[in-house]
């Protein structure tokens, strides 16, 4: 028998489909997500579905145009282009903040980045939010928007204050350590490289041959989640509408 073969009969990985894995999935106050996918495999709609557990939410984006968070303004989220003052009813009920600030020219990004840092020191002292960040990379890098230095404090400091940090990346090797090793929950899209498909499963502290051997075998829009705490492998096919 093959060491391929051997891994695959004692694969630990669970096959479920969405609804039955998502009925039964917890995302608690101050837990952290990391999802990892190429463009156009369904990352953001996939946010917005786990999202959907929780009350209170704000996206930040800086796309010029998208057309999902074009819909979720026709579905009813509050669209601003500054962190919103804190009222006293804040801190009850269901809020849905879409953070966008269009960024097209190299002279917008300044001002891009203030707007955002504003807004991670706002939920980070308001507490119980859920920050989705669109696109880790761009808001990371300290030749963009340089916020690096934030993320890594929510990461490590924010589970006390029930605040989560969701970021999305489309390539493993984009993102830092903490975006493995200090987050509860991962949601991996096909991962085609064999480098960023290793790097996957060392970071989440499990298996790495098994990790990558899913990670490379998925379909279109199929994930695999890691309960990186826990080391629950589950196969679903990620929602494509919410």
């Amino acid at each position: 028998m093959t060491m391929r073969a051997d891994r695959e009969r004692q694969s630990t990985v669970e096959v479920l489909d969405w609804p039955r894995f998502f009925r039964d999935w917890r995302w608690k106050p101050g837990e952290h997500v990391t999802i990892i996918g190429p463009n156009g495999q369904g990352k953001s709609t996939l946010a917005c579905a786990l999202e959907t557990k929780r009350a209170r939410i704000a996206k930040l984006t800086s796309k010029p145009r998208d057309p999902l968070f074009e819909e979720l303004v026709r579905r009813g989220w509050t669209r601003v282009q500054r962190w919103p003052r804190a009222t006293a009813d804040d801190s009850q009920g269901r809020r849905r903040i879409l953070l966008w600030v269009p960024t097209a020219t190299i002279t917008q990004v300044p001002l891009t980045a203030r707007v955002f840092r504003e807004a991670l020191e706002a939920m980070m002292k308001e507490g119980g939010w859920v920050c989705d960040i669109d696109e880790l990379l761009f808001a990371a890098d300290p030749h963009w928007l340089a916020l690096g230095k934030q993320f890594e404090l929510m990461w490590q400091q924010a589970r006390t204050l029930g605040v989560s940090l969701l970021v999305c990346s489309q390539r493993s090797a984009h993102i830092p350590l903490l975006a493995y090793d200090q987050v509860e929950h991962l949601f991996v899209f096909r991962e085609n490289d064999l480098v960023g498909a290793d790097r996957i499963g060392m970071m989440a502290g499990l298996d790495r041959f098994e990790v990558r051997d899913v990670v490379r075998d998925l379909d279109r829009f199929e994930v695999l989640y890691i309960g990186v705490r826990n080391g629950r492998l589950v196969r679903t096919m990620a929602p494509v509408i919410v």
